[in-house]
C-alpha cells in the first residue's frame, strides 16, 4: 500500500503516523464524534486523483474502511487543503459497497473499453480532444465470506477523465459507476461528522 505524505511543517508523515495522530485526536476529544472507531488495517476502498499538470506526490486521496471510518487528504494547492476524519453512516457505507460490488466494476477491461471508445468516436463527426488528463485510481479490497474460509475480493482501476467519459459515452455504464463512486468521495469534508486533523 502506498504511503501518503500529509501536509505538515515537519518531515513527511506516514500513514501509520497519521493513524496514530487520529487515535490521539479521538482519545482527546471524547463524545465529539460518537461511534467513530480507529480505522481497520486495510481499507475497502482507496481513491487517488492525479493530474498531468501537477506532478507531485501531494494528491487528493480517500480511504474508506468497512466500519465507516474514512480518512481524507486534500493537497496543499486546494482551498480545503488538509486531513480529515469522517464517520460514515451504515447506509452510506452500504451505498459505496453496492457501487463497488457492481458487475461492471469487476468486469473492468481496459483494452475493451479503449476499443469501444474508438469505435464510437469513429462514428461521430464531432472533433474532441483533451490537452491534459485527470486520472482517477480506485483500489478495492472487499472482504467476502466463502463457505470454508474468509478472503478478499480485490480490483484496481486507473482511468483518465472519468467524469468526461461518463458524459460523452452514456451507453458505457462503467464510466457512470466510477463517476458515482468518485462523487461520493470528493466532498467528504462537508460530511456532518468531518473533523479536521491538524
Amino acid at each position: 500500500m502506498t504511503r501518503h505524505n500529509l501536509r505538515s511543517a515537519t518531515p513527511a508523515v506516514t500513514r501509520r503516523h497519521f493513524l496514530f495522530i487520529l487515535l490521539l485526536f479521538l482519545f482527546m476529544l471524547p463524545g465529539m464524534l460518537p461511534g467513530m472507531a480507529l480505522a481497520q488495517t486495510e481499507p475497502i476502498l482507496t481513491y487517488r486523483s492525479t493530474h498531468d499538470l501537477l506532478p507531485t506526490d501531494d494528491v487528493h486521496w480517500v480511504e474508506v474502511y468497512e466500519d465507516g471510518t474514512a480518512l481524507v487528504h486534500y493537497p496543499v494547492y486546494m482551498k480545503k487543503a488538509g486531513d480529515y476524519a469522517v464517520q460514515l453512516r451504515p447506509n452510506e457505507v452500504q451505498q459505496i459497497r453496492l457501487l463497488l460490488e457492481h458487475p461492471l466494476v469487476w468486469k473492468f477491461d481496459r483494452e475493451k473499453l479503449i476499443a469501444e471508445k474508438k469505435r464510437i468516436d469513429a462514428q461521430s463527426t464531432e472533433l474532441f480532444a483533451i490537452s491534459d488528463n485527470t486520472y482517477s485510481e480506485f483500489e478495492i479490497n472487499l472482504p467476502v465470506q466463502p463457505k470454508n474460509n474468509a478472503s478478499n475480493k480485490s480490483q484496481k482501476i486507473r482511468w483518465a477523465n472519468v467524469r468526461i467519459d461518463a458524459e460523452r459515452y452514456p451507453g458505457m455504464g462503467i464510466f457512470r459507476k466510477l463517476a458515482d463512486i468518485q462523487d461520493n468521495l470528493r466532498e467528504l469534508d462537508q460530511h456532518p461528522t468531518a473533523q479536521r486533523v491538524e
